[in-house]
C-alpha cells in the first residue's frame, strides 16, 4: 500500500517539476530503473515499478521532456529514454524467456 503511493508521488513529480527539479527527477528516474534491473524482486514490487513506468511513458510531453532534459543534455551523465527502452526490453525478453521455459506456470 505505501509502496504504490511513494511510486505515484515519484510519477506525480516527475509529470509536474522535471523543469524545476531535473536532479531530484533523474535521481528518481535511475531507482525506478535500477529496481526493476535488480533480480530478486519481489512479483509485486517489479509490477508496481512496471506500472509506474506505464504512466510515465504515457505522457508524450513527459517522454519528450525527459528526452530533452536528459539525453540531450550535457550535464547529466543519465540518457533517460535509452536508458528506460533498454530495461524494458530487458524485462519483455525475460517474460518471454520465462514464458516458453515454463508454458504452465504464472510469471508474473
Amino acid at each position: 500500500q505505501d509502496v504504490r503511493f511513494v511510486l505515484r508521488c515519484v510519477v506525480a513529480v516527475l509529470k509536474r517539476h522535471v523543469a524545476l527539479a531535473p536532479d531530484r527527477c533523474a535521481t528518481f528516474l535511475q531507482m525506478l530503473l535500477r529496481a526493476l534491473a535488480q533480480r530478486p524482486l519481489q512479483p509485486w514490487q517489479r509490477l508496481a515499478v512496471l506500472v509506474t513506468l506505464r504512466s510515465v511513458c504515457n505522457d508524450p510531453l513527459l517522454v519528450y521532456k525527459l528526452f530533452e532534459m536528459y539525453d540531450m543534455a550535457m550535464d547529466f551523465d543519465l540518457n533517460a529514454l535509452s536508458d528506460l527502452t533498454r530495461t524494458l526490453s530487458e524485462v519483455a525478453r525475460d517474460i518471454v524467456r520465462l514464458s516458453l521455459e515454463m508454458p504452465d506456470e504464472d510469471i508474473m
